[in-house]
């Protein structure tokens, strides 16, 4: 079944309007993921417990079977925090 780009909005709790996002431009400079790529990833990331989320927010905190999970696919974690 296809899903539209409101329903991957919703999946991954980002806001609807443009409007808002228009307020909030941070990621628009930051390299990211996007599209059913990034909503993929973040759905299986939260399945396995490796990120929480914050309701209404797009702020995600790495947990520490996040950390195991991304050192073993070799994500450094301290250099993108770093980056941040």
């Amino acid at each position: 079944m296809p899903v539209d780009n409101e329903h991957r909005r919703e999946l991954v709790g980002a806001p609807a309007d443009r409007e808002h996002r228009e307020r909030d431009p941070r990621s628009e400079r930051r390299y990211h993921l996007a599209g059913s790529l990034g909503a993929g990833l973040t759905r299986s990331m939260i399945e396995r417990r490796w990120i929480t989320t914050r309701e209404a927010s797009r702020i995600v905190a790495v947990t520490e079977a996040g950390e195991a999970g991304l050192d073993w696919l070799g994500v450094d974690l301290v250099q993108l925090r770093s980056a941040a």
